[in-house]
């Protein structure tokens, strides 16, 4: 009786755990397949706005914010998924998802570059706030200045100054001749409302020449059509809020009667950055926009000569990169124009480290192909500008970070790449810690000393960063609004 029973609960034992065996291997299989049914259905209905994310560019968290703004945007783009297969498809994000990001590699541990000194002459302004909207060179030795109350500054050797003011919020400005225009907004946050405008003044005349713009963040001047009067080309952002997305690409000519009408418009949410430039030289300038807002695309607009364009996609990111700068430029002194480019924007609701934020080089290859040959990681990564800081021929690089990972890496709010040629990047940082949170930058030569000085703009209002209490405090009381950096 023993001996059988034995035998009974050793037989009952094997066949529990063949059963468990089979339940956890039944389920895997079931899990696996409802994965890749998942990942079908992502690219079926992800795939019809942007390139599809891979679940690992997220945490849990982050993507069950993502994906209930997925679900607002296709309804507002009358999109709508049958309710079981987007299941799946959270499902399937959730599952593969990482319970938090990984470390970005590839960091090294920099050294601090002591070329770079701090200048403090008359930098600040009792009139200055730490919100600077605008920072640009109007001409080689002065550069304006602009705070979120409208006030306009001068730079210069001298000093600041307090020169003018705007009814609105200064975004960029730009030189013609003895004119400058203000691009300029009435609110900084994002609105239905088509507040934007491009503003001319002449002395102490003020003129409105163009207004509703949607958005605007940047623009440039340029005689695309050889008629002698400038067009004016326009970076329109737009907005998420109200029951489409909006934004665009927009050309401004004159009109028989005088005025600025539209000529050129190509509709495309979240607009961020111009580079106008003779690419294929033929005589006339062409333009390159960058458009963020989860579409990540870099395009190039051959000019024709008469207001019309060819269009081509250069380069297109996963929507959750933060694309936010570009510049086009000889990085490895082949002779043709390759592509800078900055992603790091981390103000909307995923405002975790991403270890893809950062600095990239896509070298041309001719006939309008680039790829990428340079990543460095930089949590937050937003401006870029090109220095041939050793003068040894090529451009080196300084990168600013708006939404830096001040607990872990604080000296990445400004680096320095020396170009060793061949793409052969040798990062270095300038601060070992920032005084101010710092958001726009600039060259110019205030001297004229055949040496340009590096000026920096802070926005304290800006948003999408944690910081610390210690660089609350060090800001709040310390700000310098406006810095200026000589380089030795």
């Amino acid at each position: 009786m023993y001996m059988i029973s034995r035998g009974f609960n050793k037989g009952f034992f094997i066949c529990t755990f063949c059963s468990l065996v089979f339940i956890l291997l039944w389920h895997a299989c079931h899990l696996e397949e409802k994965n890749s049914q998942g990942k079908l259905l992502a690219q079926k209905h992800c795939g019809n706005c942007h390139l599809v994310p891979q679940p690992s560019a997220l945490d849990r968290l982050s993507w069950s914010k993502v994906m209930s703004q997925m679900k607002r945007e296709m309804e507002k783009a009358q999109y709508f998924v049958d309710s079981l297969e987007w299941i799946t498809v959270q499902q399937y994000y959730f599952q593969e998802s990482p319970k938090q990001l990984p470390l970005a590699s590839g960091k090294q541990k920099l050294a601090g570059n002591s070329d770079w000194q701090m200048q403090n002459r008359g930098i600040v302004d009792e009139n200055m706030v730490s919100a600077i909207t605008m920072l640009d060179a109007v001409t080689s030795n002065e550069v304006l200045a602009g705070d979120v109350r409208g006030n306009i500054f001068s730079i210069t050797k001298g000093g600041t100054e307090l020169v003018d003011s705007l009814e609105s919020i200064p975004m960029e400005v730009m030189r013609s001749e003895d004119i400058l225009f203000f691009l300029a907004v009435d609110n900084l946050m994002p609105s239905t409302k088509r507040t934007g405008k491009i503003i001319s003044k002449r002395g102490n005349e003020q003129k409105i020449e163009i207004d509703s713009l949607d958005r605007p963040i940047d623009f440039h001047i340029s005689d695309l059509d050889y008629d002698a009067q400038v067009e004016f080309i326009v970076a329109n952002f737009g907005s998420t809020i109200g029951s489409a997305n909006t934004g665009d690409l927009s050309i401004y000519g004159y009109d028989s009667s005088g005025t600025f009408s539209l000529k050129f418009k190509k509709e495309m949410p979240g607009a961020v950055r111009l580079q106008v430039l003779d690419y294929d030289h033929d005589g006339d300038d062409d333009i390159f926009c960058l458009f963020a807002q989860g579409q990540e695309a870099l395009f190039y607009f051959e000019n024709n000569g008469d207001l019309s364009f060819e269009e081509y996609l250069l380069i297109q990111l996963n929507p959750e990169y933060g694309s936010n700068d570009f510049l086009v430029a000889d990085m490895d002194n082949d002779e043709d124009l390759d592509i800078v480019l900055t992603n790091g924007d981390n103000g909307d609701n995923t405002q975790v480290h991403k270890p893809y934020h950062g600095l990239r080089i896509f070298e041309n290859q001719g006939a309008l192909e680039f790829t990428e040959s340079v990543f460095y990681p930089i949590h937050g990564a937003s401006r870029v500008l090109t220095t041939d800081h050793d003068a040894d021929g090529d451009l080196d690089l300084i990168v600013l970070s708006m939404y830096p990972d001040l607990a872990s890496f604080p000296e990445e709010v400004l680096l320095y790449f020396e170009n060793e040629g061949r793409l052969r990047l040798a990062p270095s940082y300038v601060f070992d810690e920032p005084d101010d949170k710092w958001m726009l930058m600039t060259w110019a030569d205030l001297d004229s000393s055949g040496k340009k000085e590096l000026i920096l703009g802070a926005n304290q209002f800006i948003q999408g960063v944690l910081v610390p209490p210690r660089f609350a405090d060090k800001w709040r009381n310390n700000a310098a609004a406006v810095q200026v950096l000589s380089i030795q």
